[in-house]
């Protein structure tokens, strides 16, 4: 079954149900709900999933904050049901290669992360704050640190810089369009750098030279 408030969204697919209300959804013998509303709406979703005996898939980032991302965790350990934030970069293929691989490689003395997306005009809710929990290094920054997190024990945030480059388009003033962030351990230090950019800005965009497998590693 399928649910969403705007009812032009209905996917007319037989056999699937459509509820313009999902708490139709959890009244139903199911195991299982994905939820990819926007952010703000995940936490109480969450809970109203989790509660109703439904294991939960949910989409990134968690929540919006720390404390509506622990009423979640304190549910889902309520409830005996599994929740899965879905960090759907740990999957790629690359991904799983390299961390099946990387012992051949000797150990991750640094490395260097680049995170180039477009701006969705079709998500305004993307855009404010309240709704997202902030801008793109909520939206696509936690991507990168799952990822990095499968190779890198203890990762922390050392230093972190925004930008606002994009206020014709982005009004909140708490919502940054780009993010330089150093992370890193006592003994591996990397950066990431992240921007939105329009899908034409995208193509033309040139990124610093990525070193190759023997200057990243021992």
């Amino acid at each position: 079954a399928v649910s969403d408030v705007d009812k032009s969204r209905n996917p007319n697919i037989p056999g699937v149900e459509f509820h313009p209300n999902y708490k139709e959804i959890l009244g139903k013998d199911i195991d299982a709900v994905a939820i990819a509303t926007p952010n703000h709406l995940h936490m109480p979703m969450t809970i109203d999933a989790l509660c109703s005996g439904k294991h939960v898939l949910v989409e990134k980032p968690m929540t919006t904050n720390l404390e509506d991302a622990q009423k979640m965790i304190d549910a889902a350990g309520a409830s005996g049901k599994v929740l899965v934030v879905s960090y759907h970069f740990q999957f790629v293929p690359e991904v799983q290669h390299f961390l099946q691989t990387k012992r051949q490689y000797g150990s991750i003395k640094s490395f260097e992360s680049y995170f180039v997306g477009p701006m969705h005009g079709n998500r305004p809710w993307l855009y404010k704050k309240e709704e997202s929990g902030g801008g793109m290094w909520m939206d696509n920054g936690v991507n990168v640190i799952s990822v990095l997190k499968l190779f890198i024990p203890n990762l922390k945030v050392r230093e972190a810089v925004f930008e606002y480059g994009s206020r014709d388009k982005i009004q909140d003033p708490l919502v940054e369009d780009g993010a330089a962030v150093k992370l890193g351990n006592d003994c591996i230090v990397g950066t990431s750098v992240l921007k939105w950019r329009d899908g034409e800005l995208i193509i033309r965009t040139k990124l610093p030279r990525l070193r190759t497998i023997k200057e990243v590693f021992n």
